[in-house]
């Protein structure tokens, strides 16, 4: 192995540590808030985003730590494990300022238009996030034309394909 390719294999170590690492912090947490709300039943779940409700709005920041029993959990778990883990790996260098935006913009959207139907509900769970995620890897890599980044959007077309579905009542 020459050095170029020694570091090469270091750099690509340290790039999936990095989005390992991050990905798994929120996991931690995320999961967490859900053992620690079962545990001691705390009800947490109230604090979701309500939308357009002033009691709503410290759900902007608490939803994606709220879930609503295992499944939800899980199905939040493994979709933002794949889609978080691809943005840490593919875009190390804005992948905080990315889902930085990604984890605010998908609370105040829900805020403003999480009601439309006239239905007013608290939303709990990661789930905006993970449609965030999956958008950016996807819109990404058509817009840089970059061919590794069009692999990406292709896998994420290929596992998540259905989930614009999923929006729809």
């Amino acid at each position: 192995m020459n050095s170029s390719q020694h570091r090469t294999s270091i750099t690509d170590k340290q790039r999936l540590h990095f989005a390992l690492w991050f990905t798994m912090l929120f996991l931690i947490a995320i999961w967490g808030v859900f053992l620690i709300d079962l545990t001691f039943e705390l009800g947490l779940n109230q604090y979701g985003n309500r939308p357009r409700e002033i009691r709503g709005l410290k759900g902007i920041f608490t939803y994606p730590f709220l879930h609503g029993g295992w499944s939800h959990l899980w199905n939040n778990t493994a979709s933002f494990f794949v889609l978080n883990g691809l943005l840490f790996y593919f875009y190390r260098s804005l992948a905080i300022r990315v889902w930085a935006i990604m984890f605010i913009s998908s609370g105040i959207l829900l805020w403003i238009i999480g009601d439309i139907g006239g239905v007013a509900r608290n939303h709990i769970g990661a789930s905006g996030l993970v449609y965030g995620l999956a958008s950016f890897l996807f819109f990404s890599g058509i817009m840089r034309k970059n061919l590794l980044l069009l692999r990406v959007t292709l896998l994420v077309a290929f596992l998540y394909g259905g989930m614009i579905w999923m929006m729809f009542p």
